[in-house]
């Protein structure tokens, strides 16, 4: 915690900081689009690059199973909202 000059609190938490080197956020940000755009084959590869597959990892099951998880969040939103509609049966996963 730290004082302010007006005698107020200010409460800083760095616990959840980390050091990502810059080749790995570009990975990141390269993921997030392809999230945005819906471009879930090229997200696997992503998920690839960023190692959280191994390169022998079986494309035509995950990236179907990325589409299925993913796609109706980034179509219907994400948050509250999504859990509403979910638990309302607004939302349908094929």
């Amino acid at each position: 915690m730290t004082d302010t000059t007006k005698g107020e609190l200010c409460i800083l938490d760095y616990g959840l900081m980390a050091d990502i080197p810059e080749t790995e956020r570009k990975n990141i940000v390269r993921a997030i689009i392809h999230v945005g755009n819906r471009n879930f084959s090229a997200l696997t590869d992503d998920f690839i690059e960023l190692g959280f597959l191994t390169e022998d990892v079986d494309k035509s099951i995950v990236t179907p199973i990325t589409e299925r998880v993913l796609g109706p969040i980034v179509t219907n939103g994400s948050g509250a909202n999504y859990i509403k509609k979910a638990m309302k049966d607004e939302v349908t996963f094929s």
